[in-house]
């Protein structure tokens, strides 16, 4: 099993999941990762081995001459490394869990192994998206899309379009959602206080930017307003904190917007808002946050592209706003701050959806199938 990353953050989160998922089907998964991070623990606590090792995993920061060699480098270098281990294991399935690791595919290809390959992503860039889907019609065996907006960035590089199967992301839901949440208390905002919030790695195309632009909007015609951000950056990004602290500043909201950066107590901090916000400002392929928001009862409004609109019913389980217009999106939002019964109808509905068309256990006898079946036909 193969993986793009070590932290807590949506695909890896997955990962985790289906690696869980297969250790108590009665597999034996053995991870390799590309990094060490707080997932090393949690897998080797299902009694997984867990191998670090660099994976020549795809990342925008290595286009360009020094970064390519870096990466044809790394991948020949894991290619032999990995190939010792499947040879040692017995490995008979390779297990790819995104677009941007393809060194699996190479060795199921020369090694003539069985081959999951688990897409994330969704690649607006022509020459990318060429380049990756190319890749996808050499490869072997199944491909999971985690939506149909996935699906349909890919499938026209797939001739075989029954290879491509869209199984949506599933995880634990919470049961008891009385448990009063710390955070309010921890940031001293009052309970009548409405309360914003957004949750997601710090990126270029995530939408902290945007949330600001937004929480600016909203500041001006509700003085009881307060926003959090939770969030840190991927190593080598930091800059993006100083760019987001300048326009905090330029936009006059610092004193309403509270920057809590990487935290582990994502359902105390879900437990402590009134609406969520997922303002992802390119396609989002179906960000897993948002099914834990749904869960935790929050109206969520997110940005009307990518799989979001697969996840909420627009006006009943969610709201859909515009990703390149604050001053409309406060509109669509309003309601919401004014009417806490709006919230909770949607906030009821939004956890009903998710449990009934996104639970950990439809997701489980999903991936546990296409295993299986992968498996089994020799």
């Amino acid at each position: 099993m193969l993986n793009i990353g070590a932290d807590h953050y949506g695909a890896n989160k997955i990962f985790l999941e289906v690696a869980r998922h297969l250790k108590n089907h009665g597999f034996s998964p053995i991870v390799v990762l590309p990094n060490k991070g707080p997932l090393v623990h949690d897998i080797e606590s299902f009694d997984i081995p867990v191998t670090i090792m660099n994976l020549a995993v795809l990342r925008r920061k290595y286009f360009g001459i020094i970064g390519i060699f870096n990466r044809l480098f790394f991948f020949f270098w894991s290619f032999w490394k990995l190939r010792t281990i499947i040879k040692d294991n017995s490995i008979d399935l390779i297990y790819s869990n995104s677009i941007g690791i393809f060194v699996g595919f190479v060795l199921a290809r020369t090694m003539r192994k069985k081959h999951i390959w688990h897409l994330h992503e969704i690649v607006l860039n022509r020459w990318l998206r060429q380049f990756l889907g190319f890749l996808l019609h050499q490869s072997p065996g199944k491909i999971i899309a985690v939506s149909n907006a996935v699906k349909v960035n890919w499938e026209s590089y797939i001739k075989d379009k029954s290879r491509i199967l869209v199984i949506n992301n599933g995880i634990d839901q919470p049961k008891d959602l009385s448990c009063k949440s710390t955070l309010r208390d921890e940031l001293l905002i009052p309970k009548e206080m409405v309360l914003i919030g957004m949750i997601g790695r710090v990126s270029t195309w995530k939408g902290q930017d945007y949330f600001l632009h937004i929480a600016k909007e909203i500041s001006e015609e509700f003085g009881d307003v307060r926003f959090v951000m939770v969030g840190d950056v991927y190593p080598g990004n930091e800059y993006l904190y100083d760019d987001l602290a300048r326009l905090k500043t330029s936009l006059g909201i610092t004193h309403l917007v509270h920057d809590l950066g990487f935290r582990k107590d994502i359902s105390n901090i879900l437990n402590a808002l009134d609406i969520f916000v997922s303002p992802s400002t390119l396609p989002d392929p179906f960000p897993t946050v948002i099914l834990e928001a749904m869960g935790h009862s929050l109206p969520v409004v997110a940005t009307d592209h990518g799989g979001v609109p697969e996840m909420i019913v627009n006006g009943k389980s969610g709201i859909l706003i515009p990703w390149n217009d604050p001053v409309k999106a406060k509109k669509i939002i309003k309601p919401l701050i004014v009417d806490k019964n709006i919230r909770a109808s949607l906030g009821r509905n939004a956890r009903n959806r998710v449990l009934t068309n996104f639970s950990k256990e439809t997701f489980d006898f999903k991936i546990v199938r296409i295993f299986s079946e992968t498996l089994e036909k020799g």
